[in-house]
């Protein structure tokens, strides 16, 4: 039994795998402002005085390097945001219930860096250290996509 050639269906399973690629392309943004030299303050062009050696102690995911400009900015941002997303996965939980936000990940990381400066945010005082190390990773973190 011979079946009919259906060129509409090709076409719409192909536009639907386009929609596909598409959707996770975009997923990723891209990294405008990648590390080309070590950070090293009072060096060079270096620019700030951020203590690298304190994120490297909690993690090696959290390497920082300075970008063309001399700005601080993660060795590797994608893997730096998934090893915040593990380790602080506690108060970035609620963080995401009291501000009603989506999932963090790389296209929406100033969400959370506006809600953990919002006035409504209440971190406890055990909370607060954490929180404040937050806010100096989203302002490194913003450095590499600007």
């Amino acid at each position: 039994m011979k079946t009919k050639s259906r060129p509409w269906l090709r076409l719409v399973l192909l536009c639907c795998v386009l929609l596909v690629l598409t959707v996770f392309g975009l997923n990723r943004i891209r990294i405008r402002n990648p590390w080309v030299q070590e950070y090293l303050p009072g060096t060079g062009n270096i620019k700030g005085h951020v203590d690298a050696a304190d994120y490297l102690e909690r993690s090696s995911a959290f390497a920082i390097g300075a970008d063309k400009n001399g700005y601080a900015v993660f060795k590797h941002p994608y893997r730096a945001l998934n090893a915040l997303s593990r380790q602080y996965r506690g108060i970035l939980w609620k963080i995401r219930l009291q501000n009603l936000l989506p999932r963090l990940d790389y296209g929406n990381f100033r969400l959370y860096q506006r809600g953990t400066n919002h006035p409504a945010w209440a971190a406890t005082e055990a909370e607060q250290a954490d929180t404040n190390f937050l806010l100096r990773f989203f302002d490194i973190y913003e450095n590499s996509f600007k």
